[in-house]
């Protein structure tokens, strides 16, 4: 957009970049300063501030070094030409001081908290949430995306032209993923802010079990919304830094026809806090998957894979049917129902979506299947799963919440809670881990040995109860085996968790 702004304004007026150097001290030492480059135009000094094109700080500066910055600053090379170019030294008013970042806090390894705490439109998000406690609607939805817009421009306002320029992120399908991550945020504000933390020992059973006996209508979200954290995965990287962290998980139901949907939106976490607030450089890479009722009766595993190639066999038939839509737009023209040059960018979106989500897929995939088996945990363990509190909440209320009954009443109290700014933690497989760490590789009489290995799990819906006529999900869980006679070689016995 910006871009676009200057082409168009040199085309009447030229812009003249004025270079200003600004000192933090007053005294001829060494001391912080900056130095500026804005561009003016007539209609910029007659109705809003100039654009700043950039931003260059050090320390060591003097007063008197700046006299030979003046020349180079004069020679700036810049992408449009201008007809004079001048420096001076800026006074306090005017100089550019750029909001400061905020100090990370440790609650922040969550990816909620992070966003709604630090992010321009983080409040926004949550008052929101609030108001969409009995699910999403195509109010608050609308008020997302505009809230996005909004707050996204202003911080953009607020970073050098030339960064905005080189990094480019301005496309449209990322902030319309990136709106899904914020419907995800505010859902789980709406139900109580609930976070299941999956520890690292417990991350990596999930990986190696299967999901191949449990379809998502015998599976429960503990609540409409919640986020689960993995921490960031080394082994499932995003490019740029960026690695799969967790995933907010959304349930709604048709009131009308009872159907049921959900919704898994997959975010990332950065190696830099810093990276994670600088949007104007990037959008978090991040992926949402719906999970219609078609889909309900599939084993978990094999609906999410599914879902996931559909989408990019959609995208690959966008691109392929690049040379219909220009017949097509070629043809609205001619009637005269679109303005002559009208293209369609269809083909263009689907390609740069396509070519991004590429590299990423099997990192998704990973994120996705991890996310498959937490789900089913929290279903078949829910007595493996501790709730904390953070200190200093409200001690009256903790009360209320203990003496809560039904899961009405309980998300009440959880829903004010959150107003007040605190969130339980959810902490995941203490016992699955005790039970794990207690497995002791076998030797054998012969004393052949092989590396340690991961004997895969998996999931099961056992019958139970009088005549065997109910389910309940168990756990094989994953072995750690050392020795065995040969690779293709039965485990010794099966270790369950114990429901």
């Amino acid at each position: 957009m910006m871009e676009h702004e200057i082409a168009s304004t040199t085309h009447h007026l030229a812009p003249t970049p004025i270079v200003e150097i600004a000192f933090r001290s007053a005294a001829d030492t060494r001391a912080e300063g900056q130095i500026q480059v804005r561009i003016y135009t007539d209609c910029a000094l007659a109705s809003r501030p100039p654009m700043l094109w950039d931003v260059i700080e050090s320390t060591g500066w003097t007063r008197v070094d700046s006299e030979h910055l003046l020349q180079w600053a004069k020679e700036l090379p810049l992408p449009f030409s201008v007809d004079r170019s001048e420096a001076l030294m800026a006074e306090k008013s005017t100089w550019f001081v750029p909001p400061p970042e905020p100090k990370e806090r440790a609650l922040w390894r969550y990816h909620p908290l992070r966003l709604i705490e630090s992010m321009p439109w983080g409040k926004d998000v949550a008052r929101i949430g609030f108001q969409m406690s009995a699910g999403p609607t195509q109010q608050g939805l609308q008020a997302l995306t505009a809230t996005l817009g909004c707050e996204m421009n202003a911080a953009f306002a607020l970073r050098p032209l030339r960064i905005r320029a080189i990094a480019n992120p301005s496309h449209g399908r990322a902030y319309m993923r990136y709106t899904n991550v914020l419907i995800g945020a505010a859902a789980f504000v709406g139900a109580g802010k609930q976070i299941y933390d999956f520890p690292p020992a417990l991350t990596e059973m999930f990986r190696n079990t299967d999901v191949d006996d449990i379809a998502f209508e015998h599976v429960k979200v503990p609540y409409s919304a919640i986020y689960m954290h993995f921490g960031r995965q080394i082994d499932m990287p995003l490019g740029d830094g960026w690695f799969a962290e967790g995933a907010y998980v959304n349930e709604i139901r048709n009131i009308e026809t009872g159907d049921r949907y959900c919704n898994i939106s997959i975010v990332s976490g950065h190696e830099s806090f810093s990276r994670f607030l600088a949007i104007d450089q990037g959008l978090e890479p991040n992926y949402t998957i719906a999970i219609e009722p078609v889909h309900q009766s599939m084993a978990l595993a094999e609906a999410v894979e599914l879902i996931l190639a559909e989408k990019m066999a959609i995208l690959q038939k966008d691109i392929d049917g690049e040379e219909r839509m220009k017949a097509e737009v070629d043809a609205q023209i001619a009637r005269g129902e679109l303005p002559p040059g009208a293209v369609s960018a269809q083909s263009r979106n689907s390609r740069q979506e396509l070519d991004a989500l590429m590299p990423r897929h099997e990192s998704f995939l990973k994120m996705l299947r991890l996310v498959v088996n937490a789900l089913v945990y929290t279903n078949a363990y829910p007595d493996d799963i501790d709730e904390k509190w953070p200190e200093k909440t409200p001690a009256t209320k903790l009360r209320e919440l203990k003496k809560a009954k039904g899961r009405k009443e309980t998300q009440r109290v959880q829903s004010e809670l959150a107003k007040l700014g605190f969130s339980p933690v959810h902490l995941c497989g203490a016992k699955a881990v005790s039970q794990m760490q207690q497995q002791k590789p076998a030797g054998n009489e012969e004393g052949r040995t092989v590396a340690l290995h991961w004997v895969r799990g998996h999931w099961r819906r056992q019958a139970h109860g009088p005549g065997h006529a109910l389910r309940k999900i168990i756990w094989r869980m994953p072995l750690m085996r050392g020795t065995r006679h040969s690779e293709d070689e039965e485990p010794l016995g099966h270790i369950y968790l114990a429901s």
